[in-house]
């Protein structure tokens, strides 16, 4: 198989994801996320094509590290098709509101790049293979991250190569989610490492040790503070935190009167 990948974004920090793989014709972007913090990404001018010449966005899932851009590349005139799984589809735009990506633009402005992206967006199924031409074919792989979360395999059916791009990958036994499963075959894979220099615990046991924690600190009137992603983390939080309420109902009362406490607090400043 005969492709080029250019890392715009995401190689060696932890946000701003974005590849552009070009492959039979095609100019493919793999995510397209804004950085944060002190990260650094390849400004779109610089990019090897513009955004205008763009084909397909695929999108692994919908945190703003991997979506954040879309707005400005419509703006720039990108108008090829994005693509990613179907809850992807239905988050992109309420991330993009709630992370502020069209504060900028006027109330037209931002109502008329919403709903291109709207027009834009494609969602597809786990595991089938699309044709996206020129002898390309695609599937989305369950990555067991957040909601929609997917792995991406282009394969060339002229060769019979494949490559595949991992998105971040989440772990088993994850609440609510099902679990990653495997890409089966690859012969290149690009791999998200954000947590590559560590072990996971056993998740098995995460929720007992967490009631331990929430034990300790409001057995003394203490206040507890969990910083999460809103997508994603927030809800595995909450599913466990209704476990462990529901077993032991008098912890409840506790949480709840410091959730109402700090949440008026907050509201105050």
């Amino acid at each position: 198989m005969k492709f080029k990948v250019h890392h715009l974004g995401g190689e060696s920090c932890v946000t701003g994801s974005c590849r552009l793989v070009q492959i039979r014709g095609h100019n493919i972007l793999v995510d397209c996320g804004t950085t944060q913090g002190h990260d650094e990404s390849v400004p779109i001018d610089n990019w090897p094509v513009k955004p205008a010449e763009i084909d397909f966005i695929f999108l692994t899932h919908a945190h703003i590290d991997h979506i954040g851009l879309l707005p400005t590349l419509i703006q720039q005139g990108f108008k090829g098709e994005i693509i990613g799984s179907h809850p992807t589809m239905a988050l992109n735009l309420p991330m993009l509101e709630d992370a502020k990506q069209f504060e900028e633009l006027g109330a037209s402005e931002r109502k008329k790049i919403a709903r291109t992206i709207d027009d834009l967006a494609w969602g597809f199924e786990f595991g089938d293979a699309f044709d996206l031409g020129n002898d390309v074919f695609f599937e989305l792989g369950r990555a067991g991250y957040i909601l929609g979360s997917c792995f991406i395999l282009l394969e060339d059916r002229k060769d019979g190569a494949a490559v595949v791009f991992s998105g971040d990958l989440g772990n088993f036994d994850t609440p609510i989610l099902n679990d990653p499963e495997s890409a089966g075959r690859a012969d290149v894979l690009f791999l998200e490492s954000t947590y590559g220099d560590r072990r996971h615990g056993d998740r098995k046991h995460r929720m007992g040790r967490l009631a331990e924690l929430l034990d300790r600190c409001l057995s003394d009137g203490g206040k507890v503070f969990i910083p999460a992603f809103s997508l994603g983390r927030t809800q595995e939080i909450l599913y466990e935190l209704d476990r462990i309420f529901s077993s032991r109902p008098d912890r409840f009362d506790s949480f709840l009167k410091n959730i109402l406490k700090v949440s008026y607090q907050l509201h105050n400043l």
